[in-house]
C-alpha cells in the first residue's frame, strides 16, 4: 500500500470551511511563535522565516507527505530542547512544529476524503488507542487544571495521528521499517558521539552525565531510554541484516552503532536503562521458548500478589543495602545501589514521588487530577518522612518517575488500565507475529519492534518519559509498525 501524494481537488479544498480553519490555526501558530521568540533576542530573527517555512511545510505535506514524515523522523533525535525563561515555554525545535502542522493537515485530509482503512480502524491496537484517548479526553473535563490537560491531550492526538495512523500506511511496505530504524539511528548516533565527547572532557564523571547530553536531550534518563529503545532494532539490522536485505557494509555499520549505543548507555549512568536492557534480554528468551501470553500474565499476577504479601520483608532486606549511587563512576557500585532505599537520594526521591502519586490517587481514585497535572499538584501530597535533600516544596521537580503511577494519579484507575491494555496489546501482537508468521523477515522485524517497546515499558517502572518527543515518536511509530505487519501479514501468512 503506497502513499506518495495526497490526492486533492484544489477547488473543493479551497471551498471547504476546514481549509480556512486550518489556515487560521497555522496563522495563530506563527503569531504565537513570533511572540514567544521575539522576547528572546538570540531567537528573534527566526520569526522572519516563519511564514515562508509554514508555506513550504504545507506544500510538502500535500505534495510529498512521506518525505515530510521521514524528515521529521530524522530531525527528532537532533532536535533542540529549548526553554525560554522570559516566556516560560519549552519547545523541541525543529520537529515539534512540523509534527503539529502535519497532524493538522492529515486531520483536514481525513475529514475531506473520509476514506479509511477498515482493517486499521478495527485492529485491537487501534481499539486500545480509542479507549486510551477517550478516557484521557473525559478526564480533561474533570481535570483540576483543564488548560494543562487539554494541551496534554492535544499532544497525544498529534503524535498518534502522525506516527500511528499515518505511519501505518508507510509501514505497510515492510521495507520502510528498516528505513525508519536507520533514519532515526543515524542522527541519534551523532548525539551519542557528541555526548561521549563532552563527557570525556569532564573525565567521564557521574555528575557530568546529568548535563553533557544537552541541548539534544533534557536529561540523562530520556537520553538513555531512547538509546535502549533502539538497541534491539539496530542489533537485528546487524545480526539478521542479510534477511532484511541489508548490504554487508550496512550490517557492519549496524554492529558499530550497537557498540556506540551500549557505550552511551553505560556512560549515561542511568540504572533504569541498564535494567531495561536486562528485561529485554529476559523477554527475548521468553519469546525463544515460545511462552504464551496467558502464561506471562499469570506470572505477572503471581509476582504482583507476592509483592503485596511480602512488601514489608522486602523493604527490610533492601534497607540493609547502603551502597550509594553518588560520588563515583564505578559501575559495580552503581549496580549495587539500584536496591538501596536507605541512603541513596535518587532512589529515596523516587519513592517520595511514588508515595505522592498514590496519595493523589487515593484522593481522586476514579478520574485523577487530570492529564499532565502531576508536576503541579504533587507537592502537598509529599509526606515529611519521605522528603530528601533533593525534594522541593514547590513541586517543580518533574513527574512521578513511573509510567504507571503517573497516569494513575492523573487519570485514575481506569486510566492506568488503558495504559496496561496498550502494553498487553503491543506485546501480544508482536508475539503472534514472532511465533506464527511464515515470513522470516516479518518475524525478525517483530522481534526488533517488541523488544524495543519492552525496554521502554520496563524502564517505565522507574521513570516516565512519555512527555518527551524523542520517545513519543518511537512508541507510536513502533505501534504503527506492529499494526501494519499484523494487518498485512497476520491473516494471510499466519500458520494455524
Amino acid at each position: 500500500m503506497k502513499v506518495n501524494k495526497l490526492d486533492f481537488n484544489l477547488r473543493a479544498v479551497l471551498a471547504s470551511p476546514f481549509t480556512w480553519v486550518m489556515l487560521l490555526l497555522i496563522l495563530a501558530t506563527q503569531v504565537c511563535y513570533h511572540l514567544v521568540y521575539a522576547v528572546v533576542p538570540e531567537y528573534a530573527w527566526l520569526s522572519l522565516f516563519a511564514p515562508a517555512a509554514a508555506l513550504l511545510i504545507i506544500w510538502l505535506l500535500f505534495q510529498h507527505p512521506v518525505q515530510l514524515f521521514w524528515a521529521i523522523v530524522f530531525l527528532t533525535p537532533v532536535s533542540l530542547n529549548t526553554i525560554t525563561e522570559q516566556a516560560d515555554v519549552g519547545l523541541s525545535f525543529f520537529n515539534e512544529p512540523l509534527i503539529v502542522l502535519m497532524a493538522g493537515g492529515l486531520m483536514l485530509y481525513a475529514l475531506y476524503k473520509a476514506q479509511f482503512n477498515k482493517a486499521l480502524l478495527t485492529h485491537p491496537i487501534s481499539w486500545g488507542i480509542y479507549l486510551y484517548l477517550s478516557w484521557l479526553l473525559l478526564t480533561c473535563f474533570t481535570s483540576t487544571m483543564p488548560l494543562v490537560s487539554f494541551k496534554f491531550f492535544a499532544s497525544r492526538i498529534w503524535y498518534i495521528g502522525v506516527f500511528y495512523f499515518f505511519g501505518f500506511y508507510i509501514f505497510s511496505e515492510k521495507k520502510n521499517i528498516p528505513r525508519f530504524f536507520w533514519l532515526y539511528t543515524v542522527p541519534l548516533i551523532i548525539t551519542v558521539i557528541s555526548t561521549l565527547y563532552n563527557h570525556q572532557q569532564e573525565g567521564f564523571e557521574r555528575d557530568a552525565s546529568f548535563y553533557v547530553m544537552g541541548p539534544f536531550f533534557k536529561d540523562h534518563g530520556v537520553y538513555a531510554a531512547t538509546m535502549a529503545f533502539m538497541v534491539p532494532a539496530v542489533l537485528m539490522l546487524a545480526v539478521k541484516g542479510r534477511i532484511l536485505q541489508q548490504r554487508s557494509l550496512s550490517r557492519l555499520l549496524a554492529f558499530l552503532f550497537v557498540t556506540i549505543l551500549i557505550t552511551g548507555i553505560l556512560f549515561s549512568f542511568t540504572r533504569a536503562a541498564w535494567l531495561s536492557l536486562a528485561a529485554a534480554t529476559v523477554m527475548a528468551m521468553v519469546f525463544f521458548l515460545r511462552v504464551r501470553m496467558w502464561m506471562l500474565l499469570s506470572v505477572g499476577a503471581v509476582a504482583g500478589l507476592g509483592y503485596l504479601m511480602l512488601q514489608d520483608e522486602l523493604s527490610v532486606a533492601l534497607s540493609r543495602n547502603k551502597q550509594s549511587s553518588g560520588g563515583g563512576s564505578n559501575f559495580n557500585q552503581q549496580v549495587q545501589s539500584i536496591g538501596n532505599i536507605s541512603n541513596d537520594n535518587s532512589n529515596l526521591e523516587r519513592i517520595n514521588r511514588w508515595h505522592s502519586a498514590m496519595s493523589m490517587w487515593e484522593e481522586k481514585p476514579l478520574f485523577g487530577y487530570g492529564p499532565g497535572t502531576y508536576i503541579f499538584k504533587y507537592a502537598p501530597h509529599q509526606n515529611s518522612k519521605d522528603l530528601t535533600p533533593i525534594s522541593t516544596n514547590f513541586g517543580d521537580g518533574g513527574n512521578a518517575h513511573s509510567e504507571y503511577l503517573n497516569p494513575l494519579a492523573e487519570t485514575g484507575f481506569p486510566g492506568l488500565l488503558t495504559v496496561l491494555l496498550l502494553v498487553i496489546l503491543f506485546t501480544a501482537t508482536g508475539m503472534k507475529l514472532i511465533y506464527f508468521s511464515r515470513l522470516k523477515n516479518v518475524r525478525i522485524l517483530a522481534w526488533a519492534i517488541v523488544l524495543g517497546l519492552i525496554t521502554y515499558y520496563a524502564h517505565g517502572f522507574l521513570n516516565n518519559y512519555s512527555d518527551s518527543d524523542k520517545t513519543l515518536v518511537l512508541i507510536w511509530a513502533f505501534a504503527g509498525m506492529l499494526t501494519a505487519l499484523d494487518v498485512r501479514y497476520g491473516k494471510k501468512e499466519i500458520l494455524n
